[in-house]
């Protein structure tokens, strides 16, 4: 049976940093999967992959192994606008996890491997760029 750790092995990136995003607009990235062990799946066909947040969305292609993620930047909070009415950019971190199978005998026994991004949201990129 295989571990969470060996199984992390087989993406070949488990973060990824986005740089600078601006609010609202959308950022797409991808994980790429490279492991023998299939993607768990739920009866109905659907793959058991979840995100940390509803702004991001998660679509995995097993012919590709390419695990595709679209991140919508969430604008600024009104608690982080109440503590700095002049905030310009935020820092935040999401989270994927992608389930295996990894004892055929339990398909309930699933391992949750993490892949994560990060991103320094912007009000509006273009006058905080050089």
């Amino acid at each position: 049976m295989k571990t969470i750790a060996e199984l992390k092995e087989y993406f070949r990136y488990t973060y990824l940093d986005l740089g600078p995003v601006e609010v609202n607009v959308p950022q797409k990235l991808s994980f790429y999967y490279e492991g023998d062990t299939p993607v768990a799946q739920h009866p109905n066909g659907v793959f058991i992959i979840g995100a940390s947040c509803s702004c991001t969305l998660v679509d995995y292609n097993p012919e590709t192994r390419e695990l595709k993620v679209e991140y919508l930047p969430a604008k600024f909070s009104k608690a982080q606008l109440d503590n700095d009415p002049n905030m310009e950019k935020y820092r935040t971190s999401k989270f994927i996890s992608v389930h295996f199978n990894v004892d055929p005998d339990n398909p309930k026994d699933l391992l949750a491997v993490p892949l994560s991004f990060a991103a320094t949201v912007f009000k509006d990129l273009t006058k905080n760029l050089p």
